[in-house]
Protein backbone atom coordinates (compact mmCIF):
# COMPACT_ATOMS: atom_id res chain seq x y z
CA UNK A 1 0.00 0.00 0.00
CA UNK A 2 2.54 2.30 0.59
CA UNK A 3 4.26 1.87 -2.57
CA UNK A 4 1.45 2.52 -4.51
CA UNK A 5 1.00 5.72 -2.50
CA UNK A 6 4.81 6.44 -3.02
CA UNK A 7 3.49 6.08 -7.14
CA UNK A 8 0.88 8.38 -6.70
CA UNK A 9 3.04 10.77 -4.62
CA UNK A 10 5.60 11.04 -7.46
CA UNK A 11 3.23 11.35 -10.87
CA UNK A 12 1.78 14.15 -8.93
CA UNK A 13 5.14 15.85 -8.46
CA UNK A 14 6.21 14.63 -11.84
CA UNK A 15 3.46 17.42 -13.23
CA UNK A 16 4.84 20.09 -10.59
CA UNK A 17 8.58 19.72 -10.70
CA UNK A 18 9.32 19.70 -14.42
CA UNK A 19 7.43 22.85 -14.83
CA UNK A 20 8.66 24.53 -11.72
CA UNK A 21 12.37 23.95 -13.25
CA UNK A 22 11.17 24.89 -16.54
CA UNK A 23 10.09 28.36 -15.21
CA UNK A 24 13.17 28.53 -13.46
CA UNK A 25 15.76 27.68 -16.57
CA UNK A 26 13.67 29.87 -18.46
CA UNK A 27 13.88 32.92 -16.34
CA UNK A 28 17.61 32.57 -15.93
CA UNK A 29 18.09 32.29 -19.80
CA UNK A 30 17.92 36.12 -19.87
CA UNK A 31 21.42 37.84 -18.84
CA UNK A 32 19.42 40.56 -16.90
CA UNK A 33 17.12 38.20 -15.82
CA UNK A 34 14.75 40.97 -17.72
CA UNK A 35 11.65 38.03 -16.92
CA UNK A 36 12.28 38.36 -13.34
CA UNK A 37 11.85 42.21 -13.09
CA UNK A 38 9.06 41.59 -14.83
CA UNK A 39 6.93 39.70 -13.06
CA UNK A 40 8.49 41.04 -9.93
CA UNK A 41 7.05 44.76 -10.79
CA UNK A 42 3.72 43.32 -12.11
CA UNK A 43 0.77 44.85 -10.18
CA UNK A 44 -2.08 44.21 -8.52
CA UNK A 45 -3.91 41.45 -8.76
CA UNK A 46 -1.40 39.63 -9.58
CA UNK A 47 0.27 40.55 -6.44
CA UNK A 48 -2.17 39.03 -3.92
CA UNK A 49 -1.81 36.05 -2.00
CA UNK A 50 -4.73 34.42 -3.74
CA UNK A 51 -3.11 34.86 -7.56
CA UNK A 52 -0.46 32.49 -6.27
CA UNK A 53 -3.02 29.49 -6.62
CA UNK A 54 -3.96 30.57 -9.77
CA UNK A 55 -0.61 30.60 -10.98
CA UNK A 56 0.32 26.93 -9.65
CA UNK A 57 -2.75 25.83 -11.04
CA UNK A 58 -1.22 27.29 -14.42
CA UNK A 59 2.13 25.22 -14.10
CA UNK A 60 0.48 21.96 -12.93
CA UNK A 61 -1.64 22.30 -16.28
CA UNK A 62 1.38 23.10 -18.14
CA UNK A 63 3.18 20.19 -16.54
CA UNK A 64 0.18 17.81 -17.73
CA UNK A 65 -0.17 18.82 -20.89
CA UNK A 66 4.28 18.79 -21.45
CA UNK A 67 4.27 15.21 -19.97
CA UNK A 68 1.20 13.54 -21.71
CA UNK A 69 1.54 14.93 -25.30
CA UNK A 70 5.72 14.03 -25.24
CA UNK A 71 4.21 10.61 -24.09
CA UNK A 72 2.07 10.52 -26.88
CA UNK A 73 3.80 12.05 -29.37
CA UNK A 74 7.51 12.34 -28.98
CA UNK A 75 8.81 9.36 -26.75
CA UNK A 76 7.53 6.20 -29.15
CA UNK A 77 9.69 7.78 -31.67
CA UNK A 78 12.77 8.32 -29.09
CA UNK A 79 11.98 4.24 -27.75
CA UNK A 80 11.51 2.90 -31.63
CA UNK A 81 15.18 4.36 -32.32
CA UNK A 82 16.33 3.08 -29.74
CA UNK A 83 14.99 -0.25 -29.67
CA UNK A 84 15.84 -0.88 -32.87
CA UNK A 85 19.57 -0.21 -32.82
CA UNK A 86 20.10 -1.78 -29.28
CA UNK A 87 17.92 -5.11 -30.32
CA UNK A 88 21.03 -5.85 -32.90
CA UNK A 89 23.66 -5.66 -30.17
CA UNK A 90 21.92 -7.13 -27.35
CA UNK A 91 19.28 -9.60 -29.21
CA UNK A 92 21.18 -11.01 -32.44
CA UNK A 93 19.25 -13.70 -32.68
CA UNK A 94 15.99 -11.54 -32.43
CA UNK A 95 17.07 -8.47 -33.68
CA UNK A 96 13.71 -6.88 -34.87
CA UNK A 97 11.45 -6.06 -31.79
CA UNK A 98 7.74 -6.29 -32.20
CA UNK A 99 6.29 -3.49 -30.41
CA UNK A 100 3.25 -4.14 -29.19
CA UNK A 101 4.74 -8.01 -27.98
CA UNK A 102 7.51 -5.59 -25.97
CA UNK A 103 4.79 -3.50 -24.45
CA UNK A 104 3.00 -6.23 -23.24
CA UNK A 105 5.97 -7.89 -22.14
CA UNK A 106 6.32 -4.62 -19.68
CA UNK A 107 2.84 -4.67 -18.61
CA UNK A 108 3.15 -8.39 -17.80
CA UNK A 109 5.75 -7.63 -15.53
CA UNK A 110 4.01 -4.87 -13.70
CA UNK A 111 1.25 -7.56 -13.07
CA UNK A 112 3.43 -10.04 -11.81
CA UNK A 113 3.98 -11.21 -8.41
CA UNK A 114 4.90 -9.39 -5.83
CA UNK A 115 7.96 -11.34 -4.92
CA UNK A 116 9.10 -12.10 -8.29
CA UNK A 117 12.05 -10.85 -10.11
CA UNK A 118 9.81 -9.85 -12.87
CA UNK A 119 7.87 -6.90 -10.76
CA UNK A 120 11.36 -5.74 -9.32
CA UNK A 121 12.94 -5.46 -12.75
CA UNK A 122 9.82 -3.36 -13.37
CA UNK A 123 9.85 -1.49 -10.73
CA UNK A 124 13.32 -0.60 -10.69
CA UNK A 125 12.49 0.65 -14.70
CA UNK A 126 9.85 2.55 -14.29
CA UNK A 127 11.44 4.85 -12.19
CA UNK A 128 14.25 4.80 -14.08
CA UNK A 129 12.01 6.25 -16.68
CA UNK A 130 9.94 8.62 -14.30
CA UNK A 131 13.65 10.24 -14.35
CA UNK A 132 14.24 9.99 -17.65
CA UNK A 133 10.76 12.01 -18.28
CA UNK A 134 11.11 14.26 -15.80
CA UNK A 135 14.72 15.94 -17.80
CA UNK A 136 12.47 15.72 -20.75
CA UNK A 137 9.45 17.69 -19.98
CA UNK A 138 11.54 19.98 -17.70
CA UNK A 139 13.50 20.43 -21.13
CA UNK A 140 9.66 21.42 -23.09
CA UNK A 141 8.75 23.24 -20.14
CA UNK A 142 11.39 25.86 -20.41
CA UNK A 143 10.60 26.32 -24.39
CA UNK A 144 7.40 26.74 -23.20
CA UNK A 145 7.23 29.35 -20.72
CA UNK A 146 10.22 31.15 -22.63
CA UNK A 147 7.50 31.88 -25.12
CA UNK A 148 4.41 32.77 -21.83
CA UNK A 149 6.94 35.35 -21.22
CA UNK A 150 7.78 36.89 -24.05
CA UNK A 151 3.85 36.94 -25.18
CA UNK A 152 3.24 38.46 -21.60
CA UNK A 153 6.31 40.64 -21.13
CA UNK A 154 7.08 41.60 -24.95
CA UNK A 155 9.27 44.67 -24.32
CA UNK A 156 11.63 43.20 -21.27
CA UNK A 157 11.56 39.18 -23.02
CA UNK A 158 12.01 39.99 -26.82
CA UNK A 159 14.62 36.96 -28.10
CA UNK A 160 18.09 38.00 -28.34
CA UNK A 161 21.22 35.67 -29.46
CA UNK A 162 22.76 36.18 -25.53
CA UNK A 163 19.25 34.42 -24.27
CA UNK A 164 18.86 32.03 -27.10
CA UNK A 165 22.22 30.76 -26.38
CA UNK A 166 21.71 30.41 -22.40
CA UNK A 167 18.62 28.97 -23.25
CA UNK A 168 19.71 26.69 -25.94
CA UNK A 169 22.95 25.26 -23.14
CA UNK A 170 19.88 24.98 -20.19
CA UNK A 171 17.69 22.74 -22.98
CA UNK A 172 21.02 20.69 -24.04
CA UNK A 173 21.27 19.69 -20.88
CA UNK A 174 18.11 18.96 -19.78
CA UNK A 175 16.84 16.94 -23.46
CA UNK A 176 20.68 15.54 -23.33
CA UNK A 177 20.73 14.26 -19.81
CA UNK A 178 17.01 12.70 -21.08
CA UNK A 179 18.30 10.83 -23.89
CA UNK A 180 21.27 9.36 -21.82
CA UNK A 181 18.73 7.88 -19.12
CA UNK A 182 16.54 6.74 -21.83
CA UNK A 183 19.21 5.02 -23.72
CA UNK A 184 20.68 3.19 -20.46
CA UNK A 185 16.92 2.45 -19.08
CA UNK A 186 15.81 0.63 -22.95
CA UNK A 187 19.06 -1.13 -22.86
CA UNK A 188 17.90 -2.67 -19.20
CA UNK A 189 14.32 -3.09 -20.98
CA UNK A 190 15.78 -4.94 -23.77
CA UNK A 191 17.33 -7.16 -21.26
CA UNK A 192 14.32 -7.98 -19.33
CA UNK A 193 12.68 -8.60 -21.96
CA UNK A 194 15.03 -11.47 -23.09
CA UNK A 195 15.08 -12.93 -19.69
CA UNK A 196 11.53 -12.83 -18.87
CA UNK A 197 9.05 -12.44 -22.16
CA UNK A 198 5.89 -13.91 -19.98
CA UNK A 199 6.09 -12.82 -16.32
CA UNK A 200 5.05 -15.14 -13.74
CA UNK A 201 1.83 -14.14 -12.14
CA UNK A 202 3.05 -14.87 -8.79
Amino acid sequence: MLGELAKQIVSILRFIAAPAVGLIVALLADYRYEGIKAISNVKSPWREPSAAWLIAGFIIVVGIMVYFAHRILLHPLITRCFVKHLARKLLPDKAKIDRQEFDFARWERRGAGMNTSARSAQTVLDEANASGHFFYCAAWSALIFRLVLWFLFPAQCEPNWTMVLRLGVFFIFLFGTALLGDWQTTELDIKAFSRYPHAPEK
